[in-house]
């Protein structure tokens, strides 16, 4: 099956979804022959790629003879598809958004997902032409995301229409098997890793606010690096090599200086006054800037423009940051690439920007490697 491409996306039809699943609308009675139903829609799904269009060819031809006389599955399919169609349109919108944009500054959208600024550079600067085209790339890697997503939404109501996936009351598909267990790092090693996890802001906590801070940062980590494929011990180590120094070793999610000194960083994205302090460094990898706040809010589904300071307040939201700023928000790329290489210098240069705690941060990488039980 062929990955998803931004030419995919623009060719979405979200008139085509209403009209394959038109029967599961209209029809409460048994349906004996809905593979024919979709049959008949079939130039109009012909060149959909991905998750959706394979389920779509694979549900071609098939009978089905075993909705419920009462309607009921026929109105889980048509939640489902509610949601996917809702979806697909605000996706196209996405997508578009961000065509116009790549048009207006000369740029263009490879298949591959990738901005590229071609010729553009040579008349705006190459420093201006760099910053949008990393301001546009994380604003495409939301549109992929989002895309994706919505791939897998078409194929589960496709997938429902035909009787391979089971739908709960709201249209959601229910596993059919036992989700893998999260993996990630121990309460215990979590303790070893952010030896400071015991005082907030240097303040000592409560024997029992420590343990529960320990309960819910160690929680938090484990999603953050589930959803950014933080998932072998190599790039868990460097993450959280990161992640100790930026911390201060578990004490805070908040920078200890003001903010101030961001004042004025267009480069940050910093153009009103007191953007500075308001966007100062925050959450596990210390996410910086107004920018950064609004792109990673965005692919989060978060407002950290105008709540910039649940990304310190929320330990799930301030790792998750964290693991998205370690996937889009250096201007390097997935950062996964560079800890397969065990490149650490480079990951400290890419997150930090320069070469403070350097040697600390390589240190460290190496002790959790060790204590996952590969160094």
């Amino acid at each position: 099956m062929s990955d998803l491409t931004p030419d995919d996306v623009r060719r979405w039809d979200p008139a085509a979804v209403l009209k394959v699943f038109q029967v599961a609308n209209d029809r409460a009675g048994t349906l004996r022959t809905f593979g024919d139903d979709l049959g008949q829609v079939g130039l109009n799904l012909a060149d959909w790629e991905g998750e959706a269009g394979a389920a779509f060819q694979g549900s071609l031809g098939r009978a089905r003879t075993d909705i419920e006389a009462d309607g009921r599955e026929s109105a889980q399919v048509a939640s489902a598809v509610c949601d996917a169609w809702e979806d697909v349109q605000i996706t196209k919108g996405m997508m578009s958004e961000v065509d116009d944009t790549a048009s207006g500054l000369g740029f263009t959208i490879t298949n591959d997902w990738k901005v590229d600024i071609g010729t553009a550079g040579l008349l705006m600067g190459p420093m201006e032409a760099q910053l949008e085209q990393q301001i546009l790339q994380s604003q495409l890697d939301t549109v992929k995301t989002k895309a994706h997503t919505t791939d897998h939404e078409l194929a589960t109501a496709m997938r429902a229409a035909v009787g391979d996936a089971k739908l709960d009351q709201n249209g959601r598909e229910i596993p059919q098997a036992p989700a893998p267990p999260v993996q990630g790092i121990t309460e215990e090693q979590f303790k070893q890793i952010f030896p400071n996890y015991a005082t907030n802001n240097h303040v000592p906590l409560s024997p029992a606010a420590a343990e529960a801070k320990a309960q819910a940062w160690t929680a938090a980590i484990n999603q953050a690096m589930q959803e950014a494929n933080i998932n072998t011990p190599e790039r868990r180590a460097a993450f959280l090599a990161e992640a100790a120094e930026e911390t201060a070793w578990g004490d805070t999610l908040t920078e200890y200086a003001d903010g101030s000194e961001y004042e004025g960083r267009t480069d940050l994205g910093n153009v009103n006054p007191g953007d500075g302090p308001r966007y100062k460094g925050r959450g596990g990898l210390q996410l910086t800037g107004r920018s950064n706040y609004s792109s990673a809010g965005k692919a989060l589904g978060l407002d950290l423009v105008d709540n910039p300071g649940q990304v310190a307040s929320d330990p799930v939201v301030g790792w998750r940051t964290a693991g998205w700023f370690w996937n889009h928000g250096t201007g390097l790329g997935d950062l996964n690439e560079l800890a397969d290489q065990g490149n650490i210098t480079a990951i400290s240069r890419a997150i930090n920007g320069g070469d403070h705690g350097l040697q600390a941060r390589i240190d460290n990488y190496n002790k959790i490697l060790k204590l996952l039980g590969t160094g």
